[in-house]
């Protein structure tokens, strides 16, 4: 299985920039653009509340998934989550 979500950075200065970004030029853009800010604002509101790193590891994890690893792409603005399904037939 691999997952690629969009994440929080835990580097402080691209967190700084990237909750900037996401507060306000987002919404801002989707307003200019589409006349809808709302809707621009859910997308950093729903990142900022999903499981992450080390959390989101574990939960594979307990559902089964081995060899499972994260790896933060674009300075941790994505996660990639791998893991193999265990084929052990005892559950």
């Amino acid at each position: 299985l691999m997952i690629l979500e969009l994440t929080i950075p835990e580097k402080f200065l691209l967190k700084q920039l990237y909750t900037f970004y996401s507060k306000w030029i987002i919404p801002t853009a989707g307003w200019l653009i589409a006349g809808n800010r709302r809707a621009y604002s859910y997308l950093p509101a729903s990142v900022s509340t999903f499981i992450q790193g080390k959390e989101m590891q574990a939960i594979m994890q307990k559902n089964r998934y081995v060899n499972v690893h994260f790896q933060q792409i674009t300075g941790g603005i994505c996660t990639l989550y791998i893991g193999e399904k265990n084929s052990d037939k005892k559950y």
